[in-house]
């Protein structure tokens, strides 16, 4: 070697990280390069599945089909079916449909008819029994919202 040749020093620490992260982007790039059906895939699928998925997340929940049993017959009963109404007409939350035998609302919803039941049970009280819900909760945001709308009704 001559003298006047500087040596270099083999890369370390920070810097081979660097270099290692650049190699591997380098790689990652020709590889998309050479194919194209790849290099479109890889950017345009994200940005349908964020129009997609974005458009459906941003959406009002609205007109969920809910059968309504009332199996109490009284007044607690009677508010809770205006409240039931209110959510139809106001936030048309829910289209409810008042029906009048448990089994032929629970076959509705086995059946997809229905996307939940709320049954309003003999002696239906304060103090007494609570009215129940079941739903479907394969929609875990609609089944939620449902619940909790019911859920204050009865409050109320």
């Amino acid at each position: 070697m001559s003298p006047t040749r500087k040596e270099r020093r083999p890369a370390r620490g920070p810097l081979l990280a660097i270099l290692g992260i650049l190699a591997i982007g380098q790689r990652a790039f020709l590889t998309l390069w050479r194919q194209p059906v790849l290099l479109v895939s890889t950017m345009v699928f994200p940005v349908v599945y964020l129009l997609i998925l974005g458009n459906a997340m941003n959406r009002p929940l609205r007109d969920v089909p809910l059968a309504v049993v009332d199996e109490a017959g009284n007044a607690y009963s009677a508010e809770c079916r205006r409240g039931v109404l209110a959510l139809e007409t106001g936030r048309s939350l829910v289209h409810a449909e008042f029906v009048g035998d448990r089994d032929q609302a629970l076959n509705g919803l086995r059946r997809g008819r229905y996307r939940g039941v709320w049954v309003l049970p003999f002696g239906l009280a304060p103090s007494g029994p609570a009215p129940s819900f079941i739903g479907d909760n394969t929609d875990r945001f609609s089944f939620d919202t449902v619940e909790q709308a019911l859920r204050e009704i009865w409050a109320e």
